[in-house]
């Protein structure tokens, strides 16, 4: 379940980093040029320490299955003892004391998660303070039909494991009124949302 609420979270942080939303009153090239520079260096600091603490994570769940290892090891141990080797509060303590080193580890784990979670959020709201002009005009396309076009967009480049459903929770998650659907809309070259491709750059309509 740990593990799961940590995959959550950082495609959460995957799905928002480093594609701010555009302003309306889109500032020069030059300051923009300047807010972008801040933000990537902020991007990669808070990334480092992402990975530090995926590192750590890593680390506790190593140490975690060596503990119950060991606990395992020393129940089928204490099994094929002669009754008269050990008593029952020697083998209590023996006990008592490992699950107190499995809990330490258990809440260490979980300590670390707080943290984990707490950088994803200020990554997410920090990046999403820099102003972005528009890159562009995206690809032409030939829609059969008239289609609504968003005002404000925000663009997230696919990366191993993103869904479509899964972008849009989290823009949900920090306040924006976004589906599923408004994202097939402002991407009409998805026939398949669930054929998207690592590298993909999927427009997000903040504003239509």
């Amino acid at each position: 379940m740990l593990d799961s609420m940590i995959k959550h979270a950082l495609i959460l942080c995957l799905a928002l980093i480093g594609f701010p939303l555009q302003a309306q009153d889109v500032p020069s090239q030059q300051a923009v040029a300047l807010l972008q520079q801040e933000s990537e260096e902020r991007y990669r600091s808070l990334k480092a320490a992402l990975e530090d603490l995926q590192t750590a994570h890593i680390a506790l769940l190593q140490r975690m299955d060596a503990l119950e290892k060991e606990n395992r090891e020393l129940q089928a141990k204490v099994a094929v003892l002669p009754k008269t080797a050990v008593s029952d509060s020697d083998l209590q303590q023996v006990s008592d004391a490992l699950l107190e080193r499995i809990r330490s580890v258990d809440q260490k784990r979980a300590d670390d998660n707080k943290v984990l979670v707490q950088q994803i959020k200020d990554l997410v709201k920090q990046i999403g303070k820099t102003p972005r002009a528009s890159s562009g005009s995206t690809p032409a396309q030939a829609p059969s039909k008239p289609r609504r076009v968003p005002r404000e967009i925000a663009e997230v480049t696919v990366e191993p494991g993103y869904t479509i459903s899964a972008i849009a929770e989290a823009y949900r998650q920090e306040g924006y009124s976004i589906t599923t659907q408004d994202i097939l809309e402002a991407n009409p070259q998805i026939s398949d949302p669930r054929r998207i491709k690592v590298g993909d750059v999927i427009i997000i309509p903040i504003k239509w």
